[in-house]
């Protein structure tokens, strides 16, 4: 086949759906019944149908390449889509409570066995439709003079390239999965903090969800969740909420540095959380999002944190490096994730 490079995974998920369409259409199978093959027909029609709408699932949890039987915002792989238009609605939402990520050829169920059997696919055909979904990860060419412009991202093959979640940062994916818990335990802060000279009270710690750690030069920075609950009359009271970054200073004390709070009584707006620390250039970056996915960065100058006022479509994790090349990390939780 005469194809040219696909550079986005969306359009090379299409291309594959179309395809095979294309090459299912122009087999001849004799040994299929005359009502197999008229619900072969009708299911490659469908099938193509699929492809024009251009909106495979999303792979927003797991850091490797997997197959997602219907996403966080219903959108249906191509199998689960012709079993929906069967009328097997209730079957694709069983598979997705109990086992999302499950490849074709694993089912071993008698309801799906017999629609296999009755659709005129064979096992081998409607393996093949399914594919498997990049993890949702952006990556933006970055350097200091970059901000404040408009940002250009990786296409998805080139990301799957430079990045590779599974070994490079093992622990963002938990950023899709966790709003309001640790993300980072105190151990493993504490192994982050192991070279300091002068060790932290640890006693002395914000006891809170913590999100993540840094070491810049010679102190030590813990991003953390908190709420408090406080009364404002006899009968009622405000729910605060704080995303904060405390720091052991080298005057051997725990010191507010950063704080990003807002109450939801006041309805004052959804202030971002921070899920990362990261130095770049000899400077401090604190990096992270809001529950709406808006991007959120700031960068430690002269003792003051200075926001960033740019939006890169969903959280801030970090920086990749690759072939002497920098990049910023971005990833998105799903849709319905707040």
């Amino acid at each position: 086949m005469q194809a040219s490079t696909i550079k986005n995974e969306q359009d090379l998920l299409v291309f594959h759906i179309q395809t095979l369409q294309a090459i299912f259409s122009k087999r001849i199978l004799p040994h299929l019944t005359p009502l197999q093959q008229q619900t072969r027909l009708q299911h490659l029609k469908v099938l193509a149908q699929y492809a024009q709408l251009r909106d495979c699932p999303r792979n927003y949890n797991k850091t490797y390449r997997t197959p997602v039987f219907i996403d966080e915002k219903g959108r249906y792989c191509a199998v689960g889509y012709l079993m929906l238009h069967s009328g097997k609605k209730n079957f694709c939402e069983a598979v997705q409570k109990t086992n999302n990520y499950i490849y074709i050829r694993q089912i071993e169920n008698q309801e799906f066995s017999e629609w296999q059997q009755s659709s005129g696919l064979s096992l081998d055909e409607l393996a093949w439709i399914q594919p498997a979904y990049s993890p949702v990860v952006k990556l933006v060419k970055w350097n200091p003079q970059t901000l404040h412009k408009t940002p250009v991202f990786l296409d998805s093959v080139s990301t799957a390239r430079i990045y590779l979640p599974e070994y490079d940062h093992r622990d963002i994916f938990r950023l899709s999965r966790i709003f309001w818990g640790t993300i980072v335990s105190l151990d493993e802060v504490k192994e982050i903090a192991k070279t300091l000279i002068y060790q932290p009270n640890w006693d002395s710690i914000p006891n809170d969800a913590i999100k993540c750690a840094k070491v810049y030069r010679e102190e030590l920075y813990i991003s953390f969740d908190s709420s408090s609950r406080v009364a404002i009359s006899e009968n009622d009271y405000q729910d605060k909420y704080y995303s904060c970054v405390y720091k052991w200073s080298k005057s051997q004390k725990w010191e507010l540095v950063l704080d990003l709070s807002y109450s939801v009584a006041k309805n004052t707006g959804d202030l971002p959380h921070i899920y990362s620390l990261f130095e770049y250039a000899g400077k401090l970056y604190a990096g992270g999002g809001d529950t709406d996915f808006n991007s959120y960065l700031a960068v430690l100058e002269n003792e003051q944190w200075k926001e960033i006022k740019q939006n890169f479509g969903g959280y801030v994790f970090g920086i990749v490096y690759k072939n002497k090349q920098t990049y910023l990390g971005i990833t998105h939780p799903p849709d319905g994730f707040r």
